[in-house]
């Protein structure tokens, strides 16, 4: 199984986006886009089981920059999401 989206929102083309996922200990979990909830998901695979930039079917490949990963080993409150969010779009497109 893949990572499957309960729902998301439209992103444009040519437009910066930080964007970031929080995991519950149930493989389910919340998409973040500029500090928004913008999207669930389900895992259906083995827990702790998450790629960058691709699909694990092999059908496609993320197109476009990734300019920076940041992993925490904890849960972030907002304000720990916020002051990250503010410090990749200060340093990547101020």
């Amino acid at each position: 199984g893949v990572i499957t989206t309960a729902s998301t929102s439209a992103m444009n083309l040519n437009t910066p986006y930080v964007v970031g996922m929080s995991v519950n200990s149930d493989t389910s979990g919340t998409f973040y886009t500029n500090t928004s909830a913008t999207g669930t998901f389900t895992n259906t695979k083995a827990q702790g089981y998450y790629g960058i930039g691709g699909l694990e079917s092999a059908v496609g490949f993320f197109v476009g920059d990734i300019y920076e990963v940041l992993i925490y080993n904890r849960a972030l409150i907002f304000s720990d999401v916020s002051a990250s969010s503010n410090y990749l779009i200060d340093k990547w497109f101020a």
